[in-house]
């Protein structure tokens, strides 16, 4: 999605907010930018704190939801046609900085669940498959911005985007909680092992 927000995100800012294409280019720094910024701190909290496959899920979901936040911020936004030239303001500022932090914590958080969800002998094709499906959207994005120029630039853009981050958050949040009853249950399974274990050691002596 933050490669999909490139591909037409100048020209939405341009066209919605009356900005230059230096403020509109600058303003779409930011996700990448933060992204550089925020990988350093999250891969130090995801060695320190974050050791569990379920709750990187769940931060994973929480850092997508931010995504469409953004999105709709930016269509709730939009200045009319007849609106004087605007300088880098609120909400495309605001927007930016939440893109910025979905994409930056969201980018750590996937990648490293996928090496603790993914079985070693298919961690290879799952990348594989992974890497192909995050290209999905920038394929489509530029058929959707060719078919609605003519009725109102970036609009349907940033709608698909939402829904696609709403179900990506959906989805990731389900398989936090799936992974977590199953760490629970393998949890319970070693401890009564370990009951028996004990309890033959004392039979034992």
């Amino acid at each position: 999605m933050c490669i999909s927000t490139q591909l037409t995100g100048s020209k939405f800012l341009q066209v919605s907010y009356h900005l230059s294409m230096e403020t509109a280019d600058a303003l779409l720094l930011i996700p990448e930018g933060s992204i550089i910024f925020l990988s350093f701190p999250m891969g130090y909290v995801l060695d320190n704190y974050l050791s569990s496959a379920s709750v990187k899920l769940t931060a994973l979901g929480a850092s997508i939801v931010l995504i469409p936040i953004a999105y709709c911020l930016l269509l709730l936004g939009t200045l009319p046609e007849d609106a004087p030239p605007s300088m880098i303001s609120d909400p495309p500022l605001t927007a930016m900085l939440l893109l910025g932090l979905g994409y930056g914590i969201s980018n750590c958080m996937f990648w490293t669940a996928l090496i603790q969800i993914v079985p070693e002998e298919y961690l290879g094709p799952a990348s594989g498959l992974l890497a192909s499906s995050l290209n999905v959207m920038p394929s489509v994005i530029p058929v959707i911005t060719a078919i609605e120029m003519p009725l109102r630039y970036g609009f349907w853009n940033l709608i698909v985007l939402s829904l696609v981050g709403t179900i990506a958050a959906g989805s990731a949040f389900v398989a936090a909680i799936t992974l977590r009853t199953t760490e629970e249950k393998g949890e319970n399974v070693m401890n009564g092992q370990s009951q028996v274990e004990d309890r033959n050691d004392f039979i034992s002596i």
